[in-house]
This record gives C-alpha cells, sequence and structure tokens, in this order.
C-alpha cells in the first residue's frame, strides 16, 4: 500500500511542471541540489519514525534550513524581504514531512504572483 508521502511525491513528478509547478519548489531544488520529492519522502519518513526528542531535532533543523532559504533568496535572486519570507515559510511543512506542504506551497505561490514586482510599484 503506498504511504502518502509516496502519493505526494508522485503527483509532484507526474503534473505538468511548466503549469503546476510552484516556483518555490524549483527555487529550493536549486538552493538544496535535492529534488523536492525526494525531499518530501526523506522528511516524511524521518518524522514518521521519530522519537518526540528527535521530532524536536528535526523542527530546529527544519527552522534552520527554512530560515537559510530564505537569506539565500534575498542574497541570491535578489528578492524581497516579504517575499523571500512566504517563499521560505510555505516550504515549512515540506520540512516537517507534512502532506498538506504542497498544497500549502501551491496557494503561496498563488499568492506571490498576484504580488506587483519592485518595479511595478
Amino acid at each position: 500500500m503506498e504511504s502518502e508521502t509516496e502519493k505526494s511525491a508522485v503527483f509532484i513528478n507526474t503534473r505538468n511542471k511548466q503549469e503546476t509547478r510552484p516556483t518555490n519548489f524549483a527555487l529550493y531544488e536549486e538552493f538544496s541540489h535535492k529534488s523536492i520529492a525526494d525531499t518530501i519522502k526523506a522528511s516524511r519518513t524521518s518524522f514518521e519514525h521519530a522519537t518526540v526528542e528527535q521530532r524536536r531535532s528535526l523542527e530546529v533543523k527544519s527552522d534552520d534550513e527554512v530560515q537559510a532559504f530564505r537569506i539565500w533568496l534575498e542574497e541570491t535572486k535578489n528578492l524581497r524581504p516579504l517575499e523571500a519570507h512566504y517563499y521560505s515559510i510555505s516550504l515549512k511543512s515540506l520540512l516537517f514531512g507534512l502532506p498538506t506542504g504542497a498544497n500549502v506551497a501551491r496557494l503561496f505561490d498563488k499568492i506571490l504572483k498576484t504580488l506587483p514586482k519592485p518595479d511595478d510599484t
């Protein structure tokens, strides 16, 4: 029987990447040098098998990864602080191994695409 993680990973990989793949997925893959599907699978597996103490450690590690990603977005991709914050925080649930993370990331992606660009204001 296929787990929710495996279903999510397959769903992400089989969708039309040009139309439905959130920008933050591609940015995170560039930052981490890992596929988003592998990240989801590894995170979900880690959280599923972790003790309470290990989960706390994983949460700290995920928070550190989100912070590093935000800084990278600002410094490397020249995103405004608010955009970098939302792109990075939308990945947090994925790093926590939550199956709803992909939906959260897509929601944030749609919202961020409606914001005016710095040169539009």
